[in-house]
């Protein structure tokens, strides 16, 4: 088996080609050392990008001056798909947290592909929808000044279908994605234990009464694999 025939098999792993016919579409592979700047373009073109290995962290200053984590991109999220048939450029910064390897999707490309299946698209174009939809609620998730709030808010639509939370950055990510500090942090984690709505370790959040968490809870995301 070829490189480009297993590039073209892990497309059909991912969440905006899974299920789909793939046939020849062409694409270009990216390899960014640790710590480099993200971009969305590819040879100069607008690009979707899809994450093969490592991780990208996306953040955005706030005007006050705050950095915050919006997400981290995992291996098959992919970015770029908000601006991609726009003028405008990515409002957010990412930047690779360890060696990454990005598969890049000219515009140009997409646009072939995007006439020659009609169904391909659709199915894009939905995810592309949802995805900005997640967006939207997250910046006003960043919005709401309750500390217990954006921590409720996250807990209730990041859990998985056991109530489960896990923390792939720890605590210190969690921090930087909801923008409070530790110490607001663990305030607030440990008066939702004390309430038994959750059970938390280093690694993970566990829910134990989502009824409690949606008092407090003021938006509700609808998927926690969104990117830029």
């Amino acid at each position: 088996m070829t490189q480009q025939v297993k590039d073209l098999e892990f497309l059909k792993t991912t969440e905006l080609f899974r299920g789909m016919n793939v046939g020849d579409m062409e694409f270009g592979m990216c390899s960014l050392k640790k710590g480099s700047l993200v971009s969305n373009r590819y040879m100069g073109e607008k690009s979707i990008g899809i994450v093969v290995t490592g991780e990208i962290a996306v953040s955005s200053v706030t005007q006050d001056g705050k950095e915050l984590t919006m997400k981290r991109i995992y291996p098959k999220d992919c970015f770029g798909i908000c601006t991609i048939f726009t003028h405008a450029e990515m409002p957010n910064t990412l930047q690779c947290m360890c060696n990454t390897n990005v598969l890049y999707i000219k515009k140009s490309e997409l646009l072939k592909v995007f006439k020659r299946d009609p169904e391909l698209m659709l199915h894009i174009m939905t995810i592309f929808n949802k995805k900005i939809l997640f967006l939207q609620k997250k910046i006003e998730m960043l919005n709401t000044t309750s500390a217990k709030a954006r921590l409720a808010d996250y807990l209730v639509s990041h859990a998985n279908s056991n109530g489960v939370i896990y923390l792939r950055t720890g605590k210190t990510g969690l921090c930087s994605s909801l923008g409070i500090s530790r110490a607001t942090l663990y305030r607030e984690l440990d008066n939702f234990r004390l309430s038994k709505a959750i059970e938390y370790t280093d690694q993970k959040i566990v829910i134990r009464d989502v009824s409690h968490l949606r008092q407090f809870s003021r938006h509700h995301l609808d998927s926690p694999a969104a990117s830029c």
